[in-house]
């Protein structure tokens, strides 16, 4: 719900992309609205990120955890076609270029 506020207000206000900052719960906020709304977010800096183990294993789990699945069970390829990431992926010929490295053996692709 912060988030969502977060990134309405920017939208609103129109600066174009934006630094966003937070530290402790605002970390969270912060990357959320990032992750969400990439076009309104030119950097993200956090610090303090609130949470204790448990909150950073479960947003690693938010973040990763469908594609850790994956890559254990199916390796890269099928990364390529999990749901948290089609989104991602549809959009950027890199990133697909990336994971493709990876699905080839490559340890090391640069995507630039």
């Amino acid at each position: 719900m912060q988030a969502e506020a977060l990134s309405g207000l920017i939208r609103r206000l129109a600066p174009g992309p934006t630094v966003i900052a937070g530290g402790s719960g605002g970390s969270r906020v912060s990357m959320l609205a990032a992750a969400r709304v990439p076009e309104i977010c030119s950097h993200l800096a956090i610090w303090w990120i609130s949470g204790d183990p448990i909150g950073l294993m479960q947003l690693a789990t938010y973040y990763c955890g469908e594609a850790a699945t994956l890559a254990s069970s199916g390796g890269m390829e099928a990364v390529m076609n999990a749901t948290s990431w089609a989104e991602n992926l549809a959009k950027s010929e890199q990133a697909r270029a990336y994971i493709r490295g990876f699905c080839n053996g490559r340890s090391r692709v640069n995507p630039f």
